[in-house]
């Protein structure tokens, strides 16, 4: 029992001591506080500060470079009818890749048939068969698929730039590539995603095979084309290496229309694409059946470019032409695809001509701790339609280069379906009870400290529509029209749909944009 109170006794004076250690830590760090004085409510915040200038306007982007390395996995095609914003069309270029160089075919062969397949991102769901869940499907009505060889050469490297720089390709060349179609070598006139696998059966009798595809684009074609195009090569310079071969089949494309003005738009996976031809040679002994074989040519690792052409809607070409880059605009329309973006200024005019907004001035001046800083996204609920789908995320990022803010890096939150990534620094649309959108939290409190403490310009913000915010890679925008917008994040271009925003200009004060600080003096 003694032995018991002694290591009590112990264990009592260990404790004190490290609470007496507490204090005086405490106590010094407070020490170095000494001359200032925290000034605010019990939770040393402040009601948010509404005052704050923002000036906000919607631009039209025109020439998006797609040819980049972050968009290489996914392609995109296809027709889509908004109910707001009208309709994009977009096709695609992209270049083949041997799956094998130098390939031998054998005496006296011949392409069976030749297959197209373009997978969609999809899930498979196991029951009695295998069935499939589609993503990354924006419409599924019928349209009209062609797909041309190309007799475009795409550059790897710009010779303008003595060959040191990529070349770049916009999503506004359509003009450029379609004056370089060569021989239409495939066709779909009524082209409807499904959501089942696709059979491929070869051969009769003993020699049946059964192949299962998962669910894509899916289209025979030509036996003569590829007959002459590739096995009519056999052991020549066109076959012999990449590069020739690029040189020599210089792509296909791909060109959609609409059917009764509607159509699909989907995503597909780039790395599983591929056209197989499948041959067949003669027999070494008379009798025997003829060896068969197959070659794919791959969509993966060759370049690929997207262009995009839309049709507003009347509604959106009158909004467009309202714009006001000067005093704000009274909405903001945002839409992925060949994007509609939204441009934000903070902190108002410059009237001293310093260089620094007046706002922004005295803030710097006042010196406080910034605890949260927001913008809130009004949706505009008149303006959208009953039947339309509302874009899940939308992303801010600095307009002039494309590259993301601070508070995306610090921002650690991620969910499997990246709808869940990034939701404290990029909140998903709040709906109501009745599931309609009602407004887009972005906090930005790490940058706008970081411009109040002279860290960083406040340079303009760009907002965009985007179905994955973790496909954020900046990349380039024309500057010709599209100032002061030079860059975007790579995934804004993968997503048709749009909202209306109210813009800082709206007639409703209530839902007007703002700017929420939430500050604590320091005095």
């Amino acid at each position: 029992m003694t032995q018991r109170v002694k290591r009590l006794k112990k264990w009592m004076i260990a404790l004190l001591a490290v609470v007496a250690l507490g204090i005086t830590t405490a106590c010094i760090e407070d020490n170095n506080l000494v001359g200032t004085e925290i000034v605010g409510d019990e939770s040393l915040i402040s009601d948010p500060d509404a005052t704050a200038t923002v000036v906000a306007y919607s631009q039209q982007l025109k020439g998006i470079r797609t040819n980049i390395q972050e968009t290489d996995r996914s392609g995109m095609f296809g027709v889509y009818q908004d109910p707001i914003f009208g309709k994009t069309t977009t096709n695609l270029l992209t270049q083949l890749r041997l799956e094998r160089l130098n390939p031998e075919f054998g005496n006296g062969a011949r392409v069976d048939s030749v297959k197209l397949h373009l997978p969609y991102y999809s899930r498979s769901k196991i029951e009695v068969d295998t069935t499939y869940i589609l993503d990354s499907i924006y419409a599924r009505k019928p349209m009209k698929i062609e797909v041309f060889e190309s007799k475009y050469f795409l550059r790897r490297v710009d010779p303008n730039s003595n060959f040191e720089s990529e070349q770049a390709y916009y999503s506004d060349q359509a003009t450029l590539f379609e004056s370089h179609l060569g021989d239409l070598i495939g066709e779909n006139k009524e082209f409807v995603p499904k959501a089942m696998p696709i059979s491929h059966i070869q051969g009769e009798g003993e020699d049946r095979k059964e192949e299962k595809w998962a669910p894509g684009v899916y289209m025979d074609l030509p036996t003569a084309f590829f007959e002459d195009k590739i096995l009519g090569k056999e052991g020549e310079a066109e076959l012999i290496s990449h590069d020739s071969f690029y040189d020599y089949f210089r792509g296909i494309y791909f060109k959609v229309s609409e059917i009764n003005d509607s159509g699909s738009m989907f995503l597909f996976k780039m790395e599983d694409s591929k056209i197989r031809i499948y041959y067949s040679s003669d027999a070494e002994e008379e009798g025997e059946a003829r060896p068969k074989g197959t070659l794919d040519l791959l969509l993966k690792g060759g370049m690929k470019v997207e262009v995009t052409e839309k049709e507003h809607s009347g509604y959106v070409e009158q909004q467009l032409l309202a714009q006001d880059s000067v005093q704000g605009s009274s909405r903001l329309l945002l839409q992925g695809g060949e994007s509609v973006v939204g441009v934000v200024k903070l902190f108002g005019e410059d009237s001293d001509d310093s260089g620094v907004a007046d706002e922004l001035e005295q803030l710097r001046l006042d010196g406080p701790i910034v605890n949260e800083a927001n913008l809130i996204f009004y949706v505009d609920q008149d303006a959208l339609d009953d039947e339309a789908i509302e874009p899940e995320r939308i992303i801010i990022f600095n307009a002039e280069d494309g590259r993301l803010l601070a508070d995306y890096g610090v921002d650690q939150t991620a969910s499997a379906n990246t709808l869940g990534s990034k939701v404290v620094h990029l909140g998903r649309l709040h709906r109501d009870e009745d599931g309609k959108g009602e407004y887009y939290k972005i906090r930005i409190t790490n940058y706008i400290s970081d411009v109040i403490n002279g860290g960083i310009e406040n340079y303009p913000l760009g907002i965009a529509v985007i179905p994955n915010v973790e496909a954020a890679n900046p990349i380039e925008v024309k500057e010709e029209g599209n100032m002061p917008v030079k860059g975007i994040p790579s995934g804004t271009i993968f997503s048709p749909r749009g909202t209306v925003i109210h813009g800082s200009a709206s007639e409703n004060e209530a839902k007007r944009l703002k700017l929420e600080l939430y500050l604590t003096k320091v005095n």
